[in-house]
């Protein structure tokens, strides 16, 4: 009698007709599993923008940039080095691009080579720069790709002022620091200040270098683990074994397709992937000189 009055409740499951409740737990069923799509599609939109935002289309040009000009400026005026390095620049999204790894200079000469994009092993796999200031030119180089291509800047300082700021002497990484100021005057006629953070007991070396709040830049250099030693004159050369790209923008559309071939990240219409497309301030970089050979 008790297992008659359970299967009324139920419904007449012995005619065949479904449960009462089936209709209710048919939409919970819906209901779940648009929620789960609603949810895998952002999850894989989110993935998608943070793979772009990490790929060497979007880093490099940024990377390039500012390397090769303003900081070279900088960073070859004084004693060679070796160091750590983290790079902070600006994007279009809530959160900034970090990239680093090591950093070498010597006699006018620098290599920036970013292994960590926001933390972790980038992508696009290490990247970097090699730059000689004197001349204005150098290479762009992938790990990734094994290969490297020339670049160059028509744009060079025509002089350089520091100048000690009045304020309290600050303690970095045990170094003490003093603020300066440096503007760089270019051949474009165009003044650019910069505000560091440097090490007396360093020779003065930055361990801090970001523009001024006017400035059309806006990055952030931080240098850790300084040591004053000569980095072998080879490393400021291309890599031995790797493949010579005609130009920045080809090594860089090769890279970039070879990534969407793995990730499926599609490159944006209209993009052009090209190096020298780039500029923090929003003009095209040809205007003031860059060139990619």
């Amino acid at each position: 009698m008790s297992m008659a009055k359970n299967g009324n409740a139920t419904g007449d499951r012995s005619a065949g007709g479904p449960p009462a409740c089936s209709s209710w737990t048919l939409g919970l069923e819906i209901l779940l599993l648009g929620i789960l799509f609603t949810s895998s599609g952002c999850l894989h939109t989110r993935h998608d923008n943070a793979a772009a935002r990490g790929g060497a289309e979007t880093l490099l040009p940024k990377f390039t940039s500012v390397t090769t000009w303003p900081l070279a400026v900088i960073l070859t005026n004084g004693s060679a080095f070796e160091s750590e390095f983290t790079l902070t620049l600006a994007d279009d999204s809530p959160s900034p691009l970090n990239l680093s790894g090591q950093l070498l200079v010597r006699g006018g000469k620098l290599r920036f080579e970013a292994a960590r994009f926001n933390g972790k092993a980038m992508r696009a796999g290490d990247f970097g720069v090699i730059w000689d200031a004197s001349a204005r030119q150098g290479f762009a180089f992938s790990e990734a790709l094994q290969g490297y291509a020339p670049i160059s800047e028509a744009l060079h300082c025509t002089n350089l002022l520091t100048q000690v700021t009045p304020g309290e002497t600050e303690r970095i990484d045990g170094h003490p620091a003093d603020k300066r100021n440096a503007t760089i005057m270019g051949s474009n006629g165009q003044t650019l200040i910069l505000q560091m953070l440097t090490a007396r007991d360093l020779g003065n070396l930055p361990l801090k270098i970001f523009p001024s709040a006017d400035s059309p830049y806006s990055f952030a250099l931080t240098l850790s683990k300084i040591q004053l030693l000569v980095p072998a004159d080879e490393l400021f050369l291309p890599p031995d074994g790797f493949t010579k790209y005609v130009s920045a923008a080809a090594m860089l559309d090769e890279l970039t397709d070879r990534q969407q071939d793995v990730s499926g990240v599609k490159r944006a219409p209209g993009g052009s992937g090209r190096i020298g497309d780039y500029d923090q301030s929003g003009s095209d970089r040809h205007s003031r000189g860059y060139q990619s050979p």
